[in-house]
C-alpha cells in the first residue's frame, strides 16, 4: 500500500476514523520514514486552520493559485519523477485537504514547512502501550489511540512536544530548557517531573495528574493557569471552560502504562475503593471488615476476579458475586 486513500486521510484528520481505519493509517505510516513525514505535514496544514474561522476571498484565491502552480510545475517535470515523486504525492494530498478546508488562508505557508526534523508516533486501540525515549532522555509511555509528535533534536532554549490522547511522562530535568506538552486544549510546562496527561478529543474533560514534581497547566482558550503539586489533578471542562484542581491518588491515572497498582499503608476499604475506580464495578464491604493497613503492589489484570483472588491470598477476606455486584466479608483464619 504505497498511497493513502484521500477519503481515509480526511477522516483521520477529522478524528473520525474507526479502529480498523486507524490501524490502516498506522500501518501505512510505519511503512517508511517518508510516509511519517507526509502525514505529519498533512496534519500541520489541517490544524493550522484552527487559528482562524473565516478567510478573505483574496487569501483563498492566493492559496489556490500557489497550490495549483506548484502542481503544474511538478507535472511539467515528470521526466525527473524519481526525484519529485514524494513532493508530488504530498501536494496531491494537500489539494484534497485545502479544497475541503478552504476556509483558511494559512495554506499559503504550507510550502514553507520543513517537517523532516520531526517524528510522529501513533497507536490504535489494539496496539500495545508504546514507550518512547525522547532526544533529551525523557521517557514517554503512549496509551492506545494516541498521537505524539516531537522533534528529533530539541532547541537550546526549550523542549516542546504535541500530544493527542493520553501519555505518561518521566521528564529529564533541565533547568535551562523547560519541557512543554501542548495540544488544542492545554499547555503543560515542567522542568523535571512525572505526570499523566489525558487530552483525548472524545472526552469532555482534559486532565493532568501530577505524580511527582511541579507543573504549570494553562488553558489554551483563556480558562486560566494553575500550578500543581504532587498528588493534585487539574481538570478542564471543554464545554463550561472551567478548570479545577482536586487532591487525588494520581498514580491511579497512570496504572495503564505499567499495569501496577501501588499501595502504601492502605486499608482494605481504600484498596477496594481504588479497584472500584479502575474496574467500574460496585464493591460492597461488610461493616466488620479488618481495619489493618497494607503496603505493596497489585498487578492490573484483564478481569477483576483475578485481582480479588490475589487479595484473598494476602488478606483475611473472601468475596461473592450477585447481580453484578461484589460482596467482601472477613474470614477467620
Amino acid at each position: 500500500m504505497n498511497e493513502l486513500d484521500e477519503i481515509l486521510l480526511l477522516k483521520y484528520l477529522q478524528n473520525n476514523c474507526s479502529e480498523e481505519e486507524l490501524a490502516i493509517v498506522n500501518s501505512w505510516m510505519n511503512l517508511s520514514k517518508n510516509n511519517r513525514n507526509r502525514l505529519l505535514e498533512m496534519e500541520r496544514i489541517w490544524h493550522s486552520g484552527d487559528k482562524i474561522r473565516f478567510a478573505k476571498e483574496s487569501h483563498i484565491l492566493r492559496a489556490e493559485k500557489l497550490l495549483y502552480s506548484r502542481i503544474k510545475d511538478i507535472e511539467e517535470k515528470k521526466q525527473n519523477i524519481s526525484k519529485s515523486k514524494w513532493l508530488y504525492s504530498t501536494i496531491k494530498y494537500a489539494a484534497a485537504i485545502i479544497i475541503l478546508f478552504i476556509g483558511t488562508y494559512f495554506a499559503i505557508n504550507y510550502f514553507r514547512f520543513n517537517v523532516t526534523d520531526y517524528e510522529i508516533v501513533t497507536t490504535s486501540k489494539t496496539d500495545p502501550v508504546r514507550q518512547i525515549i525522547l532526544p533529551d532522555g525523557t521517557k514517554v509511555w503512549l496509551n492506545h489511540s494516541s498521537i505524539l509528535k516531537y522533534p528529533k533534536k530539541f532547541t537550546e532554549k526549550k523542549r516542546v512536544v504535541e500530544l493527542e490522547g493520553e501519555a505518561y511522562f518521566e521528564v529529564t530535568k533541565d533547568t535551562k530548557r523547560p519541557f512543554s506538552v501542548q495540544n488544542e486544549t492545554l499547555d503543560v510546562q515542567v522542568l523535571g517531573t512525572v505526570f499523566n496527561m489525558n487530552c483525548d478529543k472524545n472526552r469532555q474533560l482534559a486532565e493532568v495528574s501530577l505524580i511527582r514534581g511541579s507543573v504549570k497547566v494553562t488553558g489554551k482558550h483563556d480558562e486560566g493557569m494553575i500550578v500543581l503539586s504532587s498528588g493534585q489533578k487539574a481538570e478542564l471542562n471543554k464545554s463550561t471552560k472551567q478548570m479545577h484542581v482536586r487532591t487525588f491518588n494520581t498514580q491511579l491515572d497512570a496504572v495503564w502504562h505499567d499495569g501496577m497498582i501501588p499501595f502504601e499503608d492502605a486499608t482494605i476499604s481504600e484498596i477496594v475503593s481504588t479497584l472500584q475506580h479502575l474496574y467500574k464495578t460496585e464493591i460492597i464491604l461488610s461493616p466488620d471488615i479488618d481495619k489493618s493497613t497494607y503496603s505493596g503492589v497489585l498487578y492490573q489484570k484483564e478481569n477483576l476476579d483475578s485481582v480479588l483472588l490475589n487479595l484473598t491470598l494476602a488478606m483475611p477476606i473472601e468475596y461473592t458475586k450477585n447481580e453484578g455486584k461484589i460482596y467482601i466479608k472477613p474470614i477467620k483464619r
